[in-house]
């Protein structure tokens, strides 16, 4: 059995590689949270200009998603009273979260079962029968499930996001929105930049009508 020392390895250098990798996973992480942050520090100030209630939520991982779909409703104006994107964007969230963790479940189970076949063949001296691996068909099928969800997520954010742009004053929301769910790194940038901008609706009051139209009260 061949070792590490086979390869050339040391264990300064191996000790190296360990510190190399951990230093590039902190700096990834410091940079994922500076955009998140960057990102949720935008929501935060748009939502104080719309008046919207607990803008603390913006500032927390997980509650934030659900913050935006209330950001959302209240840039659109005409669905406030719907919550039509803060129902849709809970409810692809939840069930994205859900198929992530059944999938997890899944793998889990099946992979510990191969290993415990694996290992029980080798001490036998038997082959592996191949039909262990068809339990990994539901995972498989799981993980599209997740994977679409999470698509369908981004698209409703996407639209929630055109919204919002709008409601500040972004030139060409829409494009600027399909460029940021191709590259979302670039989303945190234009939520800064934007923050700043007074929404254009701030004077208007959006009111149903007869549960037929809308109306706009000047105050």
């Amino acid at each position: 059995m061949k070792t590490l020392a086979d390869f050339g390895f040391t264990a300064d250098s191996f000790g190296f590689l360990i510190l190399l990798f951990s230093a590039m996973f902190l700096l990834l992480a410091v940079i994922f949270a500076a955009l998140f942050y960057a990102q949720a520090y935008g929501i935060y100030r748009m939502a104080r200009k719309l008046s919207i209630k607990s803008t603390w939520k913006s500032l927390v991982p997980i509650l934030n998603v659900f913050f935006f779909g209330d950001l959302a409703d209240s840039a659109a104006a005409i669905n406030f009273n719907r919550r039509v994107y803060k129902k849709l964007i809970s409810f692809f969230y939840i069930l994205k979260i859900a198929a992530i963790w059944v999938f997890v479940f899944s793998f889990v189970k099946e992979a510990s079962a191969l290993i415990f076949a694996a290992e029980e063949a080798m001490m036998e001296g038997a082959a592996l029968n191949s039909q262990i691996f068809e339990g990994f068909n539901l995972s498989f099928v799981l993980l599209l499930v997740a994977a679409a969800v999470s698509f369908l997520l981004r698209i409703v954010k996407t639209c929630a996001t055109v919204q919002i742009f709008r409601q500040f004053s972004l030139n060409h929301p829409v494009a600027v929105a399909v460029l940021g769910f191709f590259i979302p790194i670039i989303l945190p940038f234009v939520f800064v930049s934007i923050c700043k901008n007074d929404p254009i609706g701030k004077h208007e009051a959006y009111t149903l009508k007869d549960n037929v139209g809308f109306h706009i009260d000047e105050q």
